[in-house]
């Protein structure tokens, strides 16, 4: 085995990059030293000249795989897509080229590849379980069996084109891939949810560490598979219900099975039936032609999973066509059924066609990996209970459809399963699968008095606080004005009277704008009240009807009566600071104080406010922060300045929160003119192509501070290759300051 190498082994590979090394005449011939070598090793480009046969091409033709003496490794040719695709599996290649550190083991970046004839395959070893997880395992010849259970056709249209199963193994979901031909597709869907045997390349799933993640076997066509399990009893497949599969008893489960039901839902390939006393859901070859309401006879293989069974049907059979859809099975979220579910292994809901009233509490969109659309989530409760509801991405909501309302759904009922205490099958929660529109009845529409509306006015507050700190600065900038222009031009009893003037037009309308904010300030205070004791006297009501006879209901309602006081404390708090400040600018005008408290660019230079500003960003995702400063510092403006300050601090601030980074870098660099920025980070990255989210702003706001300062910006960034922002300003010289 190759973990078990002998000290000669490893003096040869030393023996050999001396040589390679000093006089670049030697180059390494052999596969298994390849192997052997470190990545700082492989970095180094050591010559190499290796014979081997091919086992596997890219279907990009930009890579193969090499297989010599029981040992095999990745070659590549760079920047020549294409190149390879002239070879084919079981051609004896040789391979010049040099060593190359690799994605997770070395391989070989080769500048030329010669053919030299061709072989038979060799004989390729059983891949064990144990094995799916050993750094070891990688580029090695392996046969595997096991039960294709999913296809999917990657880069449809373009260069590449590639067919992805997932194959059980033993109980462990595998990923095999091979390259697309209609003649591969078509065998496929033959072999859909048999099990075969077949020879592959066990690949290598693995993170930027260099660490194991996961297995993809690499197969040349789908002409390797070979059917290992075609049985089927002489005298047909008996029809077993639903609730039966799987039974104790069942010694040959994995042989063909039939059972039959009534169809609730068809979505894409997959299918639900509900039977006599439980419900399945069923994976489908392609071209079965099934509606709702059809009773269906479906014969395939039973797939054990953690609620129920599901079933792999490679026939579909129409028993009796009905234009009347089934009907749901209303469901009641209450203490009966979570204590059933909490002592008992009840699945009698899953994949069941149910029906429950609840309010809607929020709507939350995300973007589904295997559909490629957003898709919605609606956050419901009844009674104290709380449950999710998936929208496929085609259906569209209502306007009426929104937080507070009471509606109706219906849908296919997903049980999951407890894994705090796996020992046995406790069932956890439910999530409801909507079907179409038409499973979502409106019954009452939302409150017009909402969280997001209260949220509103304390919006308007802090609006009009904003408002006042800018008309406070503007009026200190007038002023100051002014009294410069009165010291210059007059004695001092001129001087003192201008003050006293000043000091008129500050309390006839800066104090009145103020006293007329604050009896805004307290009626909101007022409304904010006036909620709160509405919301505490439904909660004591609540407390009182039911308190007694449900002390879980009666804990919860006492926890979210603290929680509407917690939260009526902090908006009282958020209004009294506000009231507080205007308090102070009241203050601040009656006594004609003109030094108000200014930002940050006030009190410190730029550098200076920049490790203010960025240092606290930077702890909070515990990364490393560095501030350079090249050349000599000009002052500039204030505008200038602030700029500057907003725009680094946005790139800051957006690698902190989404890129995870370790490390921050910012350089400030004073050119002859002008003046430029980098902000780099090495954090998870993002695709600069990508459409923005619909909110964000902070780019956008980015390139308009940018464009302010007559400069350009460039983004440079890519998933898992960290972010770099550079902005370049020709000429600062129409801010700097003498």
């Amino acid at each position: 085995m190759r973990r078990n190498r002998d000290i000669s082994r490893n003096l040869l590979l030393l023996c050999c990059m001396l040589t390679a090394t000093a006089f670049a005449q030697q180059p390494i011939a052999e596969i298994s030293i390849l192997r052997e070598m470190k990545p700082e090793q492989a970095a180094l480009q050591l010559p190499v000249l290796v014979e081997g046969q091919v086992l596997w091409v890219h279907p990009t033709g930009n890579g193969l795989f090499l297989y010599q003496n029981g040992e095999g490794i990745y070659v590549h040719k760079t920047g020549a897509a294409g190149a390879l695709a002239e070879f084919t599996v079981g051609d004896v290649v040789q391979v010049r080229g040099k060593t190359d550190r690799g994605l997770f083991s070395a391989s070989i970046s080769a500048d030329h590849i010669e053919p030299v004839g061709k072989e038979p395959l060799p004989e390729a070893r059983p891949f064990f379980a144990f094995e799916l997880y050993s750094a070891q395992i990688d580029c090695d010849w392996v046969w595997v069996a096991g039960r294709i259970l999913s296809k999917q056709i990657q880069f449809e249209g373009g260069p590449g084109k590639s067919i992805t199963l997932e194959v059980m193994v033993n109980s462990i979901p595998m990923v095999v891939q091979l390259p697309w031909s209609e003649e591969s597709e078509q065998k496929i869907d033959e072999l859909m949810f048999s099990r075969v045997k077949f020879t592959a390349i066990a690949g290598t799933q693995f993170n930027l560490h260099r660490q194991v993640v996961g297995r993809t076997f690499f197969v040349s066509s789908a002409a390797v598979f070979e059917l290992i399990d075609d049985y089927r009893p002489r005298g047909g497949v008996s029809v077993t219900p639903i609730h039966e599969l799987l039974r104790s008893g069942d010694a040959h489960h994995r042989l063909a099975k039939a059972t039959r039901g009534i169809v609730t839902y068809v979505q894409g390939q997959y299918m639900y039936l509900r039977g006599e006393e439980a419900c399945i859901k069923v994976a489908m070859r392609s071209g079965a032609e099934v509606i709702v309401g059809d009773e269906v006879e479906v014969e395939g293989v039973v797939l054990p999973q953690p609620i129920s069974p599901d079933f792999a049907a490679r026939e579909v059979r129409l028993i009796k066509r009905t234009e009347l859809p089934p009907q749901p099975v209303r469901m009641t979220l209450n203490e009966d059924l979570r204590n059933l579910w909490d002592f008992h292994p009840d699945s009698h809901f899953n994949y069941e066609l149910v029906e429950l009233e609840a309010e809607l509490i929020d709507i939350s969109e995300s973007f589904g990996l295997t559909t490629g659309h957003k898709e919605k989530t609606l956050l419901c409760r009844q009674g104290g209970y709380l449950f999710e509801a998936k929208v496929p991405h085609d259906v569209h909501l209502g306007e009426e459809l929104k937080p507070g309302a009471v509606f109706r759904v219906q849908g296919i009922c997903n049980l999951t399963r407890s894994q705090e205490r796996p020992w046995r099958l406790y069932v956890d929660w439910f999530w409801i699968q909507v079907r179409s529109g038409d499973d979502l009845l409106l019954l009452k529409a939302a409150p017009w008095w909402t969280a997001a509306r209260l949220l509103w006015v304390l919006g308007i507050g802090l609006g009009l606080l904003v408002a006042i700190s800018f008309w406070v600065i503007l009026l200190r900038r007038t002023v100051e004005k002014q009294t410069g222009i009165i010291a210059d031009q007059v004695e001092r009893e001129t001087i003192s009277e201008e003050r006293q003037r000043i000091a008129r037009e500050l309390h006839d309308n800066l104090e009145q704008g103020l006293a007329g904010m604050a009896i805004q300030l307290r009626g909101a205070q007022r409304v904010l009240e006036l909620n709160r004791e509405k919301r505490l006297a439904s909660i004591h009501t609540s407390i009182e009807q039911f308190g007694d006879k449900n002390r879980a209901l009666k804990d919860h309602l006492e926890k979210a009566e603290q929680e509407v006081v917690e939260d009526a404390r902090r908006n009282q708090h958020a209004i009294e600071v506000v009231q507080g400040m205007l308090t102070h600018c009241s203050h601040e005008s009656r006594t004609s104080i003109m030094d108000l408290r200014g930002g940050i660019l006030e009190r410190l230079d730029l550098v200076d406010a920049l490790k203010e500003t960025l240092q606290p960003l930077a702890q909070a995702c515990g990364a490393e922060l560095k501030i350079r400063v090249e050349g000599e510092i000009r002052k500039l403006n204030q505008a200038a300045e602030r700029n500057l300050l907003l725009i680094i601090k946005e790139a800051v601030s957006n690698a902190s929160k989404h890129a995870e980074p370790d490390e921050m870098d910012v350089l400030l660099k004073y050119t002859g003119s002008g003046l430029s920025l980098r902000i780099m980070d090495n954090g998870l990255g993002f695709d600069t192509s990508s459409v923005p989210k619909v909110g964000h702003f902070g780019l956008q706001g980015m390139r308009e501070r940018v464009n302010q300062l007559k400069g350009s910006i460039e983004i440079k960034s890519r998933p898992g290759a960290g972010t770099c922002v550079n902005i370049s300003i020709t000429s600062t010289a129409e801010w700097e300051l003498a």
